[in-house]
């Protein structure tokens, strides 16, 4: 194996290991997301609604019920993937810079934190359908982990960028759980009948909310739509590795005007003081 792919195969595997030691992202996946769909099915009445799909080409008629619980694991996902994402990168921005400052390859980290991302929200993503498809029958079962893979690629891109950008992890956690909130909020068709509003396309979510909809309860799929949620995911992952490429820059010590260096200063980038020697008394 070349020494790229040695490099990228040992940050892969740490990323996915502090993945692992985050004990809060397996409570909140193994405990909060089945109870909060959960919840979803005893809050929410049990009645067929009629609400505006543009991705079906008309209106949807399905289950209250059986939405409802579709916006809340759509909700858990996207907050535990961004959740996850977020604090991965928060806390290891110092060590990521000294290893790149040690000469260890910044491509291969970045390309580690993306496949990371990828790994985690495909298993989430199978997981969170699976038990959708426990309380109720899924039409088109891999159309919809498509999609809520999609979602949480998106707000995985979002917690990159905020891990990379902030320098808390309150501001962060505060943007993640908002942004969820409103962007899946306005989109429910339960709280939102009138669902076709214009500015809802320019929404983050908008694509796989629609593909959501049509793989759960339409004859045919639309897995077109899934394509503006790649480009929420490639602008938020390009910002945040961009800042990541340039909080790790190295940036050289300009030498003092009319200071010598020593060979062997030089070699260690610092500007040799002289020193003076005591006089013989001889």
């Amino acid at each position: 194996m070349s020494r790229s792919g040695q490099a990228f195969g040992t940050a892969l595997w740490f990323a996915l290991v502090g993945h692992g030691r985050n004990r809060l992202a397996l409570v909140l996946a193994l405990g909060f997301m089945p109870l909060w769909i959960w919840l979803m099915r005893l809050c929410t009445m049990e009645a067929d609604m009629r609400f505006k799909v543009p991705a079906s080409g008309g209106d949807l008629v399905a289950n209250s019920n059986h939405v409802s619980q579709l916006v809340g694991a759509m909700n858990a996902v996207t907050f535990l993937i961004g959740f996850t994402m977020f604090m991965s990168t928060f806390k290891s921005v110092e060590l990521d810079r000294r290893l790149v400052l040690a000469g260890y390859p910044r491509t291969q980290l970045l390309l580690a934190k993306v496949v990371a991302l990828q790994l985690i929200a495909a298993l989430v993503a199978t997981y969170a359908v699976a038990i959708l498809g426990f309380w109720w029958p899924v039409r088109h079962w891999w159309a919809l982990v498509l999609a809520v893979f999609a979602a949480a690629n998106v707000y995985g891109g979002l917690g990159i960028l905020l891990g990379s950008l902030l320098r808390r992890e309150l501001e962060g956690m505060f943007i993640m759980i908002m942004a969820s909130i409103i962007d899946l909020g306005v989109q429910n068709p339960t709280m939102n009948p009138l669902s076709g509003q214009a500015l809802l396309p320019f929404l983050p979510l908008y694509g796989p909310m629609q593909a959501s909809f049509t793989a759960g309860f339409a004859p045919a799929t639309a897995s077109r739509y899934l394509l503006s949620s790649a480009l929420w995911f490639v602008l938020t992952t390009t910002a945040g590795l961009a800042v990541f490429w340039f909080r790790t820059r190295a940036y050289p010590r300009t030498r003092a005007a009319g200071r010598p260096r020593t060979s062997e200063a030089a070699c260690h980038g610092i500007d040799a003081v002289p020193v003076r020697r005591p006089r013989s008394h001889h």
